[in-house]
């Protein structure tokens, strides 16, 4: 179990990491400037924190018994209570906290500040989709997700907004398979 945990962590370390470093890499290649924040670092953080809210609701929903009933929602509370669920059930809280922290920074400095900012909304969010390859149906949620968090950086013009709803929702969704839904 030890040994799992460490492994988690690691790859989350080197894939969650490697992307943050990828994408400061390409910035600094194409002169891109990740524009961080609005100016108003509290409002793009409440802004963040509120954006999480409405995939977290989906997110209860989908892995809910009335939500299992529709079809790709059963396919991916199926994926996410079975092969999901058992992953991070052995990480503690602040295994989970530095992981959604890791996920939150690398994949939006990746996703939107490089590939959204050089090549567009849809391939950013395909992109997206594909590298959280779970299940196809997991795919098709991330890349409408990658859509959503897409138009919340256009719309707020900053990364932190983008970073900090990312690793709310993240942090909140593992907390939640990991305590709430121990048993099925």
């Amino acid at each position: 179990m030890e040994k799992n945990r460490k492994y988690l962590l690691i790859l989350a370390l080197a894939t969650e990491g490697g992307m943050a470093v990828c994408a400061l890499v390409l910035a600094a290649f194409f002169q891109i400037d990740l524009q961080w924040s609005s100016g108003n670092p509290i409002l793009d953080i409440i802004s963040g924190v509120l954006s999480a809210v409405p995939p977290f609701l989906i997110f209860l929903f989908v892995i809910s018994k009335p939500g299992g009933k529709y079809g790709v929602c059963n396919s991916l509370r199926k994926t996410l209570l079975e092969d999901c669920r058992p992953l991070f059930s052995q990480l503690s809280v602040l295994d989970i906290l530095f992981i959604s922290l890791l996920a939150g920074l690398g994949e939006e400095l990746l996703f939107r500040g490089i590939l959204q900012y050089k090549l567009g909304l849809i391939i950013a969010s395909i992109a997206f989709g594909l590298v959280h390859f779970i299940s196809p149906a997991y795919i098709l949620i991330a890349a409408l997700i990658g859509v959503y968090i897409g138009l919340i950086y256009e719309y707020s013009q900053n990364l932190m907004t983008p970073v900090v709803m990312h690793f709310i929702y993240d942090f909140a969704a593992l907390i939640c398979l990991k305590h709430k839904y121990r048993s099925l």
